[in-house]
């Protein structure tokens, strides 16, 4: 498994110490992530001095059972954060220090610490386009890399759950399991998504072996049952639905919205038609349709 063999052990641990004991930890790991210049230097000018408990927030946010409810206590500490990056640094800091030095213990690799943490990274580049400025607005999803639920492997995200997403587990009794997510930046490759799956398997083996076999389930506007519709045979997109039993569907989900649109307030009329794939969404919502989210479980 590339992503957790490259560098070896000797040097990740390596890597992770000198993180660890930098001047600013938080600060040291965005540059790694590959934060935006900009945003480095609105994070210079976040000033956590005044946030009470911080370090045992800290603490919080990399322990599984607390991640949430310390992320709730800091989303209020941190206020007023209009732009988010009060708590961008704060997190950047608990990762860099709580999160990495949980990884170390554990010998995961350094490549797959990185890989997890660049979604600080691609959230805040992704604020642009969406919003016409740089900011950071997905602390809310974030906890969960810090907390070591969620882990990038390749093209996708694997979180461990004891309640499936989108309410599945009452539906179908799978109840414990792990969400498969797919980054904005993910390849929906064959040849990417095999190297995925099986650097989860791997990893699973390896450090997480109480997760090994549980069932693999993603919702996703990509599982949609209305893409084949709108896409070629030949399209990723529905070469990965394939790999999923459909188990369930909610077809007035927004999510179109963002993930194929860019999160674009205008009416329908006014979409944009840039891709094949806008154009042919619009097409399909200017006629009454809806494209919604799908729900599956991974063939294994």
């Amino acid at each position: 498994m590339e992503a957790m063999a490259a560098a070896g052990p000797a040097a990740d641990d390596a890597r992770y110490l000198a993180l660890e004991m930098a001047d600013d930890p938080g600060m040291a790991l965005a540059r790694l992530i590959g934060l935006p210049d900009e945003a480095i230097a609105r994070l210079g000018d976040a000033d956590l001095g005044r946030v009470n408990g911080l370090a045992s927030l800290m603490d919080g946010l990399a322990v599984p059972a607390t991640a949430k409810a310390a992320w709730a206590t800091l989303k209020q500490a941190v206020d007023p954060d209009p732009d988010g990056w009060r708590m961008l640094r704060a997190m950047l800091a608990a990762a860099a220090t709580r999160t990495a030095a949980g990884y170390r213990r554990d010998g995961i690799g350094w490549n797959v610490f990185l890989a997890t943490m660049g979604a600080f990274a691609r959230f805040t580049g992704e604020s642009v386009p969406r919003h016409g400025r740089l900011l950071f607005d997905r602390d809310f999803w974030t906890w969960r890399q810090l907390a070591g639920t969620l882990v990038r492997l390749g093209s996708l995200e694997y979180e461990h759950a004891t309640v499936a997403i989108g309410g599945v587990p009452s539906e179908t009794g799978l109840g414990e399991a792990i969400n498969v997510h797919i980054p904005s930046d993910a390849s929906l490759a064959a040849v990417d998504m095999d190297a995925s799956l099986a650097a989860w398997d791997a990893f699973a083996a390896r450090y997480r072996p109480q997760w090994r076999g549980l069932p693999l389930v993603c919702e996703s506007w990509l599982l949609s049952p209305v893409l084949p519709e709108l896409l070629t045979e030949d399209s990723h997109i529905l070469a990965f639905q394939r790999r999923f039993d459909l188990i369930a569907d909610r077809p007035d989900a927004p999510d179109w919205r963002e993930w194929i649109f860019d999160t674009n307030p205008a009416p329908v009329t006014d979409l944009p038609e840039r891709t094949g794939l806008q154009c042919a969404a619009k097409r399909h919502l200017l006629a009454g349709g809806m494209i919604g989210v799908g729900i599956g479980v991974l063939r294994r």
